[in-house]
Formats: structure tokens, sequence, C-alpha cells
């Protein structure tokens, strides 16, 4: 009796509709069987008398014929064992080829929105660049601008009459002059 993945090879290699086997194809194959495993049985031990075998009449049952529409197999185990004839694929670069040129459209926007995700990865880094050293500039800047102040504010200290006056005694020993030693000059005015 043939499973019903044999009888879908059978019918998809010839195409031909199969039937299911009647009740009368059923008995004589059980009969078949019978009378060969009684051939075995007598020709592996010859002394003993041949056995008969009884068959019994199965009564007539309808059965409908069952139609096999060709569908795709749905075991990839069946689809090795089976299929041999395969059609041969045709060759890669030449389809890919044709469905580029007959997805042109699809495939140059794709293009472009892999361009611009690109660039803007590119731009994001970019910026992040400008910004650390904006940030370093600025950091300078208020640096130079603490160190101007101070200098500013030593400039004033230092200019300051009394701290020169201090300094020229502690450091040069510097006098002042007595009030009968200074002498005043008058300059002559200016002519014009």
């Amino acid at each position: 009796m043939k499973s019903s993945s044999a009888i879908w090879y059978e019918e998809e290699k010839f195409g031909t509709e199969l039937t299911a086997p009647t009740n009368t194809a059923v008995a004589d194959a059980q009969a078949k069987e019978a009378t060969a495993t009684a051939d075995k049985a007598t020709s592996a031990q010859p002394q003993k008398p041949a056995t008969k075998v009884y068959v019994e009449e199965v009564p007539a049952v309808q059965i409908e014929e069952v139609h096999l529409s060709p569908v795709k197999e749905r075991f990839a185990s069946c689809s090795r064992q089976f299929v041999k004839d395969e059609p041969e694929s045709p060759a890669l670069v030449p389809e890919i080829f044709a469905d580029i040129s007959k997805n042109f459209m699809v495939y140059f926007l794709i293009l472009v929105l892999c361009a611009l995700a690109l660039f803007k990865v590119y731009q994001v880094q970019q910026t992040r660049l400008l910004t650390a050293q904006l940030n370093e500039v600025r950091l300078n800047n208020e640096d130079l601008q603490r160190h101007w102040l101070a200098l500013t504010s030593e400039r004033q200290v230092l200019s300051e009459h009394s701290r020169v006056r201090q300094q020229a005694q502690q450091v040069l020993a510097m006098q002042a002059p007595a009030t009968d030693a200074e002498l005043m000059i008058a300059l002559p005015a200016d002519p014009q």
C-alpha cells in the first residue's frame, strides 16, 4: 500500500490522478503476503506439512476516488527523496541586474537614504568636535581674563606713590631730603 506522499509524487511525476486502492486490492495484497510468509515457513522447515491460509472476503464497501491536486511538497525530507528533476535556476548575477533595473527608483532612494544617514553621522561628529574646541577656547579665554585682572590689580598696587616710597626706603635705603635742602626751580613760561 502506498503512502500519501508516494501517491503525490507519482501524480506529480506522471501527471495523472491516482485513485485510492479498493477493498479487493487490499484483500489481494494481504493474501499475497500470507502466501509469501507461508512459502518462507515451508522452505525453512520442509518436514512440517504446509499450512493453509484462509483469507476472509471483505464485504465490498464503496470508496470514493481521492483526487489529489498538485501541491508543492510540504516536507523537506520528501523533497530530497523524491524530487530529482529540478529545473535549473537562472544565473544569479543577471537576475540581480534585472531586478536592479526593474526597481531602479527604489534602489536609488535607498542609496540616497543611506548616504544621508552617513552624512548626518559625520555632521554630528564634526559638531561634537567643534563644541569641544569651543569649550576649550572659552576656558582659555576665562583663564586669560583672570590673569589680566590679576596683572591690572598688581600694576595699580605697584604704581601707588606710597608703595614706591616704601620700596625706595626699604630696598634702596633712600631717604627723603630735608626741607632746607629742597630747591625750587621755576621754569620759564612757554612763549607761544
